[in-house]
């Protein structure tokens, strides 16, 4: 998003629980059925190429680093600390 740019409508509690069930279902589902060869098989990009398996430790970094960055956000604005969720339920 850009800086001025606004949401189209603010997601309900409900909405983002379950598109957040959705997320980790399509996960798991992709992993648990993920060969050596869909593993392996290159996926390019305008920046450069990298096996898939790469491609999703990846991603799971690069949201680690968002859901950092709101736990931050969320501290600063609500001035609480989020508490820490060892696991995923």
């Amino acid at each position: 998003m850009e800086a001025d740019e606004v949401l189209p409508r603010t997601y309900t509690r409900e909405e983002l629980l379950r598109y957040l069930d959705h997320c980790r279902r399509t996960c798991q589902e992709t992993i648990g059925a993920l060969s050596t060869e869909q593993a392996n098989r290159l996926c390019r990009f305008a920046w450069g190429e990298l096996p898939f398996a790469e491609l999703q430790l990846y991603s799971l970094r690069h949201v680690q680093e968002h859901g950092a960055q709101l736990r931050m956000f969320l501290g600063q604005q609500a001035g609480k600390s989020t508490r820490w969720e060892p696991q995923a339920q």
